[in-house]
């Protein structure tokens, strides 16, 4: 069970299908606003599956060209290296 408040949405990539879904429930930043309710979701993990949690410093860094290394290139790097192991 989870709930994203407000920070970049986390990525999951199933082991089966190699797809990555993005795990976006949840509400806006924490203290930003008073007594909004937060959203909660219940995923199931399977053997071989990646849950990828990073912040923004990763998908708002530059490269030496000042390009942002944004959550799509995240999402490539998940997509192309998920069936390697951790080593």
């Amino acid at each position: 069970t989870y709930s994203n408040a407000g920070q970049v949405e986390p990525l999951l990539r199933r082991a089966a299908t190699g797809e990555v879904e993005r795990l976006s429930v949840g509400g806006p930043p924490v203290g930003l606003l008073d007594g909004i309710p937060y959203s909660e979701a219940t995923i199931d993990f399977h053997p071989g599956d990646i849950l990828l949690c990073f912040s923004d410093g990763v998908s708002e860094a530059t490269n030496e060209a000042g390009q942002m290394w944004d959550v799509s290139a995240v999402r490539r790097l998940l997509l192309d290296s998920g069936h390697l192991s951790a080593a």
